[in-house]
């Protein structure tokens, strides 16, 4: 056997600077998931570490803190950050301290307990800035990202339509209309390990629901069931699995689009496929199938009444809001029942296989992403693509680059995937359809069948964008063509000014590609709104 090949002092000493670094792991989840109960677990039993504990809660008084600095016992340490949030207002903050208990060197490894409504990103990103010239990389190495979920809201909370703010929950963030069920999709997207706690308050059958979805959402992470917070404490300490470009790149949507299909999801029963197409969505029959059930989770008969935003981008409020138990008020039924009654109405004259899908018989999607073409004129709607994104009940298409077909000759990228992806059929060239489709209970070919009749039909296309301009669109309707057009060229103008990296507002990588998560075309806030494009926001 051939001798170890020696070990340089050098390569040596790295290896101990890096084990030298203090492991770090970070808690989100929303207010009642567990969190602080998982924290008082690591806090009180037997592993043998000195364990620091950063806890960032919204309120002024910092309840979290409150309940956690009764469990810290002598040689571990308690700090408190409050009136803001550890991905925004106190990311500062929260890097001086990490740096601060690093170099202290009394303590072997370190939780973070994010607020609530903490996005993970930004979080994470945090490990990557310098402190008083040092990377903070070099003192601590983001060891696990856990998210953890409440098994009885879940699918509540993924459905709901509210903000934030409606809950209450919006203090210091700056985008006052997040909303839930994107925060919550964030959350389990960018994990590494997902506990879905209080699994003692639910059926099996709905466990393994929730189950289901959080696999199909990030099909990388670790998905633990738990009552009362109760796992391996190795499963979320010192796991190893944290890695940026694996978080960046672990969504379930993401790995679909890149043809990294993950057959095993559908033993929970949730799967998930790409539509792709070179005709486009006729708005008013498109926005029938946003609008009805089939883009929930479908455990309820009620239909989604999903929201038209106006002009100011604002969704109207879901018919069925909760009281503070949750219970739906009384009435709620009847009214969501009439709005279903009234939405499949409206699709009587509509293909089959689109009343079908409206329905939920071909499954219920519950996360959807991508870039859709609009049929609408030639200067509004057929020159803009859109930009795709769905979680639960709520729905964003918002127009975004400008198609290359749309743009003159000269002005179009000559490289070879740009020519590649290039259609020459007569209004067609790089427009196209390219979405990824997540559901319960899929049925991939009739739901494919589905979107296809909300295309355009042959009568249609031949009619052309003159005749598409005259369609009612639900959607793009209320789009101020020539103000976006302005904002967009102020915006492409402030960046070459500033030499910053905007949105990007051409498809100047040539092929009908989707976003991709942690880089430029990461979603931009704008996109939380409803369907249509308030111009405000694109600006």
């Amino acid at each position: 056997m051939a001798a170890a090949a020696p070990v340089s002092p050098r390569s040596a000493s790295a290896k101990r600077e890096r084990e030298a670094r203090i492991g770090v792991t970070v808690l989100s989840g929303f207010l009642g998931s567990g969190k602080t109960t998982l924290l008082s677990r690591l806090l009180n039993e037997s592993h043998g570490k000195r364990l620091a504990v950063i806890v960032n809660d919204m309120s002024e008084l910092n309840l979290d803190a409150r309940a956690a600095s009764k469990l810290v016992q002598a040689e571990q340490k308690l700090v408190a950050m409050q009136n803001g949030c550890i991905c925004c207002t106190l990311r500062e903050d929260l890097l001086e301290e990490v740096a601060k208990l690093a170099r202290s060197g009394k303590f072997d490894y370190l939780v973070i307990e994010s607020t609530g409504i903490a996005e993970p990103l930004p979080v994470a990103e945090t490990f990557s800035f310098d402190s008083e010239g040092a990377s903070l990389s070099d003192l601590a190495r983001l060891d696990t990202m856990v998210t953890m979920v409440d098994a009885h809201s879940f699918l509540h909370d993924l459905d709901t339509l509210e903000s934030l703010d409606d809950r209450g929950w919006e203090e210091e963030q700056e985008d006052a209309e997040q909303h839930v069920s994107t925060l919550l999709v964030e959350q389990i997207e960018f994990a590494n390990v997902v506990v879905i706690n209080k699994c003692d308050l639910v059926s099996e059958a709905e466990a393994a629901r929730v189950e289901a979805a959080v696999r199909g959402l990030n099909p990388e992470a670790k998905v633990i069931r738990a009552t009362k917070a109760a796992v391996p404490l190795d499963a979320v300490m010192n796991t190893g699995l944290f890695s940026m470009e694996k978080a960046s790149t672990a969504a379930g949507w993401l790995k679909e689009a890149r043809g990294e299909h993950v057959p095993e999801t559908v033993e929970y029963g949730i799967s998930s496929f790409v539509f792709r197409s070179k005709r486009p969505f006729h708005p008013g029959r498109l926005g029938l199938l946003l609008e009805s059930r089939a883009f929930s989770s479908g455990t309820s008969s009620q239909a989604p009444p999903r929201r038209r935003a106006g002009a100011d981008g604002k969704a109207l409020p879901p018919a069925a809001a909760s009281d503070a138990e949750g219970e739906a008020k009384a009435g709620d039924v009847d009214d969501d029942d009439e709005d279903n009654a009234a939405l499949m109405a409206k699709a009587a004259s509509e293909p089959l296989a689109l009343q079908a899908a409206m329905r939920g018989e071909y499954g219920f999607v519950i996360r959807s992403k991508g870039i859709a073409w609009l049929a609408g004129s030639e200067a509004g709607s057929n020159s803009f693509a859109g930009e795709w994104s769905h979680s639960g009940r709520r729905v964003s298409l918002m127009p975004t680059g400008q198609w290359m077909a749309s743009v003159p000759e000269a002005d179009r990228p000559k490289d070879e995937e740009f020519v590649r992806s290039w259609s020459d059929e007569p209004g067609v060239g790089d427009r196209c359809n390219e979405v990824v489709i997540i559901a319960f209970d899929l049925k991939v070919d009739e739901f494919r069948a589905a979107l296809q009749a909300c295309q355009v039909t042959d009568a249609e296309w031949e009619a052309g964008p003159a005749s598409w301009a005259k369609i009612e669109d639900p959607i793009w309707g209320d789009v101020d063509w020539e103000a976006f057009i302005e904002a967009m060229t102020a915006d492409d103008d402030d960046d070459e000014e500033g030499g910053a990296a905007g949105h990007h507002h051409h498809h100047d990588h040539g092929a009908c590609s989707l976003p991709v998560a942690g880089g430029e075309d990461r979603e931009p806030e704008s996109k939380r709104a409803a369907s249509s494009s308030p111009v405000g926001d694109s600006a």
